[in-house]
């Protein structure tokens, strides 16, 4: 093994020096509350990042307003999240440098919501007389945190959740025709500005002036949002209250930017602590752009009285219908896409937990055309968000199902996973007759409970779904598609779960049998084809953007190696990987950095090592310990090439205490624009 070392210079001590002043200085007096928590109230560890109820928040009703903020040491975010002093808890998440951890972690589309559903459950649990809902929602990135914003942008049902998004110094993108903002990266951004710009959102982004060099800065972008929506800038040079001195802002609607001076991470750092002057104004006061329990629309003349529907294909339409339905106005609203298939129309949050909806079916039955086929309509629960009743399109469907069948009059009470349905029902329930039918669906905590007429048809325990959005469902199975009527719907309710009954008996004379032959769980009938549903594919994101061009450090061999402990390395994939004595460090204790190489394959002539040091999201790079990059240039051979990084040392007493510190490291090619092989992480703490 090819061993890298230098020799312990004066120089290469007060580097040393400089590093532990940085952790005990920098660390615990920059940003103080990465050492310890000093905001008053209480915490909850998440499976990822924290849960934040300040000690002055006091419930308004069963809606709980939310800041989720993405990036920082989550005590260090609360400390400049609490002087805001607004009525709303936290959830703060730090997933380490680059916004690449952020749009990696976030490109599971189901994460942001098991986010939100755990802190809901905890918030029950510590509101035990509140039945916690989520109401505004603020989304805050500082930094690199936007990467996970733009993910959680691109799902629509979120899109619908999020009433605010604020950036903090943090919107980057690749460069196109040499120099030149990515729009594909903007898609997201742009559009939650402009729906800004008509009041529907809130959208606030401060920046500075630090420039990127091989990568769009905050300011080019914020000037791409800004000539995009048609605001302009009004030049400024006053200090606000924690002393950043002002450039401009530009403000339309409720679309802010408000630019500031400053090259440096210190001025990139007055941004998070500037978190609560961000969010003052933030208007919490506004209702939320999502619906909330009681949902509620007789589907008049004039239109769905609610402006929350989404309909999963074609819209859905409100015609005149006889025979009017109980209370109805003779005007009913017909799900149905007249390609075929499946059609949906849905409302709700995929947050909504415990609730019930209640709607009046027309049940057209037709046992005459059995043969070519039948149609479903009824109500469901509970769905993810994909919006495909009983159907395997797209993924399929997933949520609790009561409807109706046409051919037989069969009645079902249903789970659907992936499209695959299960009768809830012990046996089978026909109700071979028209008329219109009042279905409703209750769930409450992993109850579940089917009416149909007022009557209770099944009461059972599942817990397959928790939570998710509700509506009305349609789905036909003719072969002749001039057979379709669709799913004929009026008076839509949706609201908070009441008690459920004692179950009673279907009325006398109901069959617990078919009159006619009936279709397995599997309809026979092939379904009319699904025509190709295009939608807007998602920006295709450009590699993460590299380092600006920095000064290089020859890295050779000397004459005086330095003894130092060797841990197994397994050299079969190229790469770096860091090393210390511990991930925990008390005064006395001894403490130093390497790093290996490996290289399996040949020579690797003039490569760019990185290694730096995150603290609180900011950086110093070795081998200066600056927070200008900077690198070693080597040339790896066949072998494993072992670097000091930092020699061997006593931790020092009376330096404080701190966790979450990162060494992070990383091989490029020599252009550094991309990364070779495998990188990575040591993270550390030391105390008292």
């Amino acid at each position: 093994m090819t061993r890298i070392t230098r020799r312990r210079s004066s120089l290469t001590i007060r580097r040393i020096a400089m590093v532990l002043s940085w952790l005990s200085a920098l660390v615990c007096a920059l940003p103080s509350a990465v050492c310890r928590a000093t905001a008053p109230g209480t915490r909850y560890a998440l499976t990822t990042g924290q849960l934040f109820i300040p000690d002055y928040f006091v419930p308004a009703g069963d809606q709980f307003d939310l800041v989720f903020h993405l990036h920082g040491s989550p005590t260090y975010v609360e400390d400049y999240f609490y002087p805001a002093g607004i009525n709303t808890v936290l959830i703060s998440i730090q997933l380490g440098s680059g916004s690449s951890a952020y749009s990696t972690f976030f490109s599971n589309n189901d994460v942001f919501q098991q986010l939100l559903d755990e802190a809901f459950a905890r918030l029950a649990q510590h509101f035990p007389s509140y039945h916690p809902q989520l109401g505004f929602l603020c989304a805050s990135a500082w930094s690199a945190g936007y990467g996970g914003i733009r993910e959680i942008l691109q799902v629509p049902a979120y899109v619908d959740l999020i009433d605010a998004v604020v950036l903090e110094d943090g919107l980057h993108t690749s460069y196109v025709n040499g120099d030149e903002v990515n729009p594909a990266q903007m898609v997201e951004f742009l559009a939650f500005a402009q729906a800004a710009v008509a009041g529907e959102k809130q959208f606030f982004f401060s920046h500075s002036q630090i420039l990127t060099y091989t990568y769009a800065s905050t300011t080019e972008t914020a000037d791409y949002l800004i000539e995009h929506v048609g605001a302009a800038r009004v030049p400024r040079s006053d200090v606000n209250e924690i002393g950043m001195t002002y450039t401009s802002t530009a403000e339309l609607g409720q679309f802010a930017i408000h630019g500031f001076t400053g090259y440096t991470a210190p001025d990139h750092v007055d941004h998070i602590e500037a978190l609560y002057l961000w969010l003052r104004m933030i208007d919490f006061s506004q209702e939320p752009s999502y619906p909330s329990f009681p949902l509620a629309d007789a589907f008049p003349a004039t239109g769905r009285q609610l402006p929350w529907w989404r309909d999963r294909f074609t819209a859905a339409q409100i015609i005149p219908f006889a025979p009017v339905s109980p209370g109805g106005d003779g005007y009913v609203l017909r799900v149905m896409d007249p390609a075929g298939g499946v059609e949906t129309s849905r409302i709700g949050n995929l947050t909504d937990t415990n609730y019930y909806v209640q709607c009046d079916i027309y049940c057209h039955y037709r046992p005459e055309l059995a043969a070519d086929g039948f149609e479903r309509s009824g109500i469901f629960i509970r769905d993810n968000g994909n919006g495909v009743f009983e159907h395997t399109y797209a993924g399929g469907g997933y949520n609790y199902i009561m409807a109706w069948d046409s051919s037989d009059g069969r009645l079902w009470c249903m789970r659907a996973v992936n499209g695959a349905i299960t009768d809830l029902l012990p046996a089978p329930v026909y109700l071979p007759s028209t008329a219109w039918r009042r279905v409703r669906i209750q769930g409450d905590g992993p109850q579940l409970a089917f009416f149909c007429d007022g009557q209770l048809i099944l009461s059972v325990i599942d817990d397959t779904f928790s939570h998710g959005q509700c509506g009305i469902g349609y789905h036909e199975y003719f072969a002749t598609n001039s057979h379709m009527e669709g799913a004929r719907a009026d008076n839509f309710r949706a609201d908070l779960p009441e008690i459920v009954p004692t179950p009673t008996p279907l009325p006398t004379g109901s069959p617990t049998s078919p009159p006619t032959p009936t279709p397995t769980d599997s309809p026979p009938p092939t379904p009319t084809p699904r025509p190709s549903a295009t939608s807007s594919p998602g920006p295709t994101h450009s590699p993460e953007p590299g380092p600006s061009p920095t000064p290089t450090h020859e890295f050779t061999p000397t004459d005086s190696p330095t003894p130092w402990p060797t841990p197994a390395i397994n050299c079969d994939a190229l790469g770096i990987e860091l090393w210390m004595p511990s991930h925990q460090y008390y005064p006395g204790d001894a403490c130093w950095l390497l790093a290996y190489i490996c290289n399996p394959g040949s020579l690797i002539e003039s490569a760019p090592v990185f290694v730096l040091l995150e603290v609180a999201g900011a950086y110093w790079f070795a081998p200066s310990w600056s927070q200008n990059p900077d690198h070693w240039t080597m040339n790896l051979a066949p072998d494993i090439t072992g670097i000091p990084v930092l020699a061997r040392f006593t931790w020092p007493a009376g330096v404080g205490a701190a966790t979450g510190l990162r060494f992070h490291a990383a091989i490029t090619d020599a252009a550094v624009t991309q990364v070779l092989g495998d990188y990575d992480t040591w993270e550390f703490a030391f105390g008292e």
